[in-house]
């Protein structure tokens, strides 16, 4: 199926990783100094896109099959379940957040690896896959994002899909 959006004028990347990897601080920072236009897909993905006009409804389906526009790369932030909870449970002092509670956390980590695993995995095959390691700081973290994204935008991943 071919794409929607023409991946030469448009570049779109996701951003993976468990329930407090730090997809959404980075994800923050990264639209900051790139001028992305940040969307949210259905199964949980972020999407980034330079092109200012790609409407909200922009959705990445995967299960389906449906391509709308393929993905530069994949950033994928990995760190452990012990960091992310940690990370979690404080954040869930001050968001009041519901599910930034141990119950919820735990469904959450087995959601992400039945749900989003599956996913890195498809992309890792096609050598789309940018592992963070997302256990240092905010800004150490983000300079290898950062590098990551330079190295999409200079277009050292492909964006065609496996056959």
């Amino acid at each position: 199926m071919a794409p929607t959006f023409d991946c030469t004028k448009v570049t779109v990347l996701f951003v993976l990783g468990g329930p407090g990897a730090g997809k959404g601080t980075q994800c923050a920072k990264l639209v900051k100094q790139y001028g992305f236009c940040h969307l949210s897909g259905r199964f949980k993905p972020l999407l980034f896109s330079r092109h200012p006009n790609i409407p909200l409804q922009l959705e990445i389906s995967y299960e389906k099959n449906r391509i709308v526009c393929l993905s530069s790369v994949v950033l994928f932030f990995s760190t452990s379940e012990e960091v992310m909870e940690k990370r979690l449970l404080f954040r869930g002092e001050t968001s009041g957040r519901e599910d930034d509670n141990v119950e919820s956390i735990k469904k959450r980590f087995r959601t992400y690896k039945l749900d989003t695993m599956p996913v890195i995995e498809y992309y890792s095959s096609q050598g789309k896959v940018a592992e963070i390691e997302g256990t240092g700081t905010i800004e150490e973290v983000h300079a290898l994002a950062s590098q990551v994204v330079r190295d999409a935008l200079a277009g050292k991943y492909s964006t065609k899909v496996a056959t």
